[in-house]
């Protein structure tokens, strides 16, 4: 269960970015990143380009990667303002429920996602920073 756990947390790493584009700014994004897995933390940090075309588009909201193969689908995307939120639901040996909230400010935003599998929680939060314009350009799908 704890590899399942940590396998959900380097999905939803990717799965933050692309859920939560629509009130993000294009740009180079450092995203630090904090979980709780049942009183044991790990923290990491993630450096992302957005390009203008991936920030604009909704078509990103979708989960396209392995977690879609997976049986992963998004529920319940809302965007309000500046506030996006979603729900995620993955079929499999183990059931996973995750529900995400991120708020964006300006060049910033916070964020927090709760997992739930095999009755077991994980927590991340999220803070995320844009660095300016994205020096490189970013990987293709």
């Amino acid at each position: 269960m704890k590899r399942s756990l940590v396998g959900v947390a380097a999905f939803c790493l990717v799965a933050a970015s692309v859920f939560a584009q629509p009130p993000r700014m294009d740009g180079d994004w450092d995203v630090k990143v904090s979980m709780d897995m049942g009183g044991k933390t790990m923290e990491m940090a993630n450096r992302q380009c957005v390009t203008k075309e991936q920030a604009a588009d909704p078509a990103n909201a979708v989960p396209t990667g392995p977690q879609a193969q997976n049986g992963c689908k998004v529920v319940n995307h809302k965007v309000t303002g500046q506030t996006v939120t979603f729900s995620m639901t993955c079929d499999g040996p183990a059931p996973l429920k995750t529900d995400g909230e991120f708020v964006y400010k300006g060049d910033t935003y916070t964020g927090t996602l709760t997992s739930v599998s095999g009755g077991r929680t994980m927590v991340m939060k999220m803070l995320g920073k844009r660095l300016g314009d994205c020096t490189k350009a970013p990987a293709k799908k």
